[in-house]
């Protein structure tokens, strides 16, 4: 195309911007690189079709007003959803270009496939609004033409009404299996603090990666300062339109146990700087990195994805819809609370406030997903899924064991003969022999009347599941897996399996 020369380009575009989020944007260059919103962004305009011109100062200008007045986020997809038009105009053969026409709009979304719809309603906007800031490339004709057209949305929601079993959210035999993991790691020391606690805020309170990394030491409010009852976890809002980070926050109350143990990571991190800083993250990173005034040392967003991930694959948790490990990312997790919410009886409103959604767009499909319930769980079945399960940790011991185990010998009653024995020194404090099942340091014994237990676990759903309803019927369908695998491996080990 014709373009003007590099010098005179350069001209029409201020020397340095400013974000929403005070970050710094010199927009005559070809890349722009920087980090806000707990995330690191790069606009790598030399991948364009066009390196120089008119249309390409009104897309950067357009961009600065999106950095300015919404996120990086959205001035990001409206990067990329720019860049692909461009791409599709280029081997079109719309070599010498000017102006998007309305020509060019319909032939564009002719391309898509059904899948790629989205990616014009996604466009629209920021062409429509280039056009009303009144920049060359984008005419008056053109942004009534995309006003006009019945565009399809993005299709939301899918993984989570499908409940797929890769990228969905978890079953409750799943989530609960993951979660036993990560407390027993914790537990055995295996775990570092920081990382349990990473983890549980994701599983447990639905918060993205770049809500973590933006937190500070000040946001655990500890129940002296808040009501005097419990423990206050102050979330900073994202994707508020107009508003800085760490604007808006969302009060979020936490356990007694998860509270302490957040008071003390922060006591930790502001004793390791010292004073140094004013609010420092409350999982910083290794090293500084610099960023943002006031956000000195926080990790990004990727940084905490990434340590989801390896403590999440490190647990080696399995699925019994797959029957291998359990493929766990922070957006899977996050579907997994916001199910859970809605199985809980909340409303879409009450869902989308927990998810921090602005609207319930997205909320609705949480409550209309269907739980993986196993409707009716049986012996046979129990013994077909144990396996794929996984939910028996321990090991098996011989009576000498039993009778030397530090815990004590485990049984169904005061005078049932022994089912295993605890290999823990301490007071556990769970019931047992139903939460023995399922921990690492039970020691179960091949004669032990492990059949008698699975028999009346099954009884006592069956029961449930009549005059309840089917998640409390559930709730021991982890033990009732981990039953059946010690009553299989006795089977195969008496040569009856």
């Amino acid at each position: 195309m014709m373009s003007e020369p590099a010098d005179r380009a350069s001209e029409q575009l201020p020397e340095r911007v400013r974000t929403l989020s005070g970050d710094a944007v010199y927009p005559n260059e070809t890349r722009w690189s920087f980090r806000s919103e707990g995330a690191t962004f790069s606009f790598n305009f030399d991948l364009a079709p066009i390196a120089a011109g008119p249309i390409v100062i009104s897309w950067k200008r357009t961009l600065i007003w999106y950095l300015q007045n919404k996120s990086a986020h959205h001035a990001k997809a409206a990067f990329e959803r720019v860049l692909h038009l461009m791409r599709f105009l280029s081997e079109a053969g719309r070599g010498v270009f000017l102006e998007i026409t309305p020509a060019d709009i319909l032939n564009y979304r002719g391309s898509l496939p059904p899948k790629r719809q989205w990616y014009l309603t996604s466009l629209s906007g920021f062409l429509c609004r280039w056009s009303d800031l009144g920049y060359p490339g984008v005419s008056a004709q053109t942004a009534r033409l995309l006003r006009s057209l019945r565009l399809r949305g993005n299709e939301k929601g899918e993984a989570v009404r499908t409940f797929d079993p890769f990228e969905g959210p978890l079953t409750d035999i799943e989530f609960t299996g993951f979660m036993a993991a990560l407390n027993d790691r914790l537990a055995s020391k295996e775990l570092a603090d920081e990382d349990f606690l990473v983890v549980w805020l994701t599983a447990c309170l639905g918060l993205r990666p770049s809500q973590i990394s933006q937190l500070k030491t000040t946001d655990i409010v500890s129940p002296e300062a808040a009501d005097g009852r419990r423990w206050i976890l102050n979330v900073p809002r994202l994707k508020q339109p107009g508003l800085a980070p760490r604007t808006l926050f969302r009060a979020r109350p936490l356990t007694a146990e998860i509270g302490a143990r957040l008071r003390r990571q922060a006591a930790e991190v502001e004793q390791r700087f010292d004073g140094s800083l004013m609010g420092p993250p409350m999982f910083p990173a290794s090293k500084e990195a610099s960023w943002l005034a006031g956000y000195e040392w926080h990790r990004t967003a990727n940084s905490i994805r990434i340590a989801v991930k390896a403590v999440a694959d490190g647990l080696g948790v399995h699925s019994v819809r797959t029957g291998g490990s359990l493929t766990i990312t922070p957006r899977r997790l996050r579907r997994s609370f916001g199910t859970r919410a809605a199985s809980e009886g909340l409303g879409e409103y009450e869902v989308a406030d927990l998810l921090d959604h602005s609207d319930t767009q997205n909320a609705q499909v949480y409550v209309e997903a269907t739980s993986e319930i196993i409707e009716r769980l049986d012996k046979a079945l129990a013994l077909r899924l144990a396996p794929l399960a996984q939910a028996f940790t321990g090991h098996f011991a011989s009576r000498e064991e039993l009778r030397t185990a530090p815990g004590g010998v485990v049984r169904g009653g005061v005078q049932a003969p022994p089912l295993g024995a605890c290999g823990q020194h301490a007071f556990c404090g769970f019931a047992a022999p139903i939460a023995c099942y399922t921990c690492r340091q039970f020691r179960a014994w091949r004669d032990g009347p492990h059949e008698a237990v699975l028999e009346k676990l099954i009884l006592d759903r069956d029961r449930l599941q009549a005059t309840t309803d089917a998640r409390i019927a559930a709730i021991n369908d982890r033990t009732i897996l981990a039953v059946a695998e010690v009553v299989r491996r006795c089977a195969e080990a008496d040569g009856n399996g």
